[in-house]
């Protein structure tokens, strides 16, 4: 299980470096950070399939972490963890590029 855990945090690690060093683009909801194939899934069906719209939204959402995780729960069902490497890599996007 621990193995599983630190290819999952690998993963995460790596998909945060890539949103942080390339445009946001057209880029699929499935490059951020906490969100895998099935909250991707859900998101798209409400109608968020790309980055720059998730990013929108924390905008739209004040840049409140507790409302975006909120918001983000909501919309996909994603758990404390998804929230948080999720809301950590739009967060740090939007310092590094607003």
């Amino acid at each position: 299980f621990s193995g599983e855990n630190k290819l999952l945090n690998m993963a995460t690690k790596m998909k945060h470096a890539d949103l942080m060093s390339e445009p946001l683009g057209r880029k699929r909801v499935d490059a951020l950070p906490g969100i895998g194939n099935a909250l991707a899934r859900r998101l798209e069906a409400e109608g968020y399939d790309k980055v720059f719209q998730v990013v929108g939204q924390y905008m739209v959402l004040g840049k409140d972490e507790e409302r975006f995780n909120r918001w983000l729960h909501d919309a996909c069902g994603a758990n404390r963890k998804q929230q948080y490497d999720c809301h950590k890599a739009i967060n740090g996007w939007y310092d590094n590029n607003m």
